[in-house]
This record gives C-alpha cells, sequence and structure tokens, in this order.
C-alpha cells in the first residue's frame, strides 16, 4: 500500500474526529451552562420574591428608589428586573451600572453631587462591598432586611 495515500487517508479521519471532540465538548459545556442557569434562575425566581416583600413594607408604596448590588453583571440584570417587576408600581433605578453601558441607566440618575434617591434597595453577597459602597455614595443603613438585602438612605 502507498504510503503518502495511507497518510491522507487518516489525515481525514483525524480532522474528523477533532471536529468531532469540539463538537461533543460544545455539548458538554452548554449543558453545564444550562444546569447552572437553571439552578440560579430556580433560587432566584422562587426565592428571591418572597425576600423582597419582607422589604415591600418598609418602602414607600410609590415613587422611585435607587438600586445597588455586587452581583456581576448577568446576575445583576436578572436580579435587577426582577427587583423592578416584584416592587412595581414602585419604580426601582440603577445608581450604577456603567459597564453594561448607557442602555441600562436612566439618564438623570447620577449627578454631580452624588446619588438623587433617598431610599436604596440594596442587594450584596459581600459584607465589604456593601461598605465600601456606603461610603463612597454617603449612604447609611436603615434596614437590614437579610443577609443579603439592605435598605439604605442618604445621610
Amino acid at each position: 500500500m502507498n504510503v503518502r495515500g495511507l497518510f491522507q487517508r487518516w489525515r481525514g479521519y483525524l480532522a474528523l474526529s477533532v471536529v468531532i471532540g469540539f463538537v461533543l465538548l460544545s455539548g458538554l459545556r452548554l449543558l453545564y451552562v444550562a444546569a447552572v442557569d437553571r439552578v440560579f434562575y430556580d433560587r432566584l425566581v422562587k426565592e428571591y420574591p418572597s425576600r423582597l416583600e419582607l422589604a415591600r413594607g418598609l418602602l414607600p408604596p410609590e415613587g422611585e428608589i435607587g438600586y445597588l448590588s455586587d452581583d456581576p453583571d448577568s446576575a445583576f440584570i436578572k436580579r435587577y428586573l426582577l427587583t423592578q417587576y416584584e416592587l412595581a408600581p414602585l419604580v426601582v433605578r440603577t445608581v450604577e451600572l456603567p459597564e453594561l453601558g448607557e442602555g441600562y441607566i436612566s439618564p438623570d440618575v447620577i449627578q454631580t453631587t452624588g446619588n438623587r434617591y433617598p431610599i436604596i434597595l440594596g442587594y450584596f453577597t459581600d459584607p465589604r462591598a456593601l461598605e465600601a459602597e456606603m461610603q463612597q455614595n454617603n449612604l447609611a443603613l436603615v434596614h437590614q432586611i437579610d443577609a443579603n438585602i439592605v435598605i439604605l438612605e442618604q445621610r
């Protein structure tokens, strides 16, 4: 048998097996991401609204409040939108969200003198991030709803 022909034949099989390997890895990654996102979604949609109910009684029934969080970008948007939905007709606006672009920020949220919302609902997983936000934005802790949800106000 011709060695060159054998090499070309095996080169085709090798290329095909590499492509199939990448397809399998991509499929496994998709399953993993879907499973992780599903766990986050279940926890967010089932538990978070009942936790927000505790805050609802301490917030004004209408008007606007600010929202701060130390969540990463994708989790921030999901939790922020769910917060808006759960607290309606109260309008919840982001205090700062520059990394996601101007499409997510109300243009009048941040002024040079600071935040224009006297009451801010916050969701923080790291107490140090909460302390940093409080110092940076001159905020005072009004209520600690649970381990993560807080109500803040301007000093």
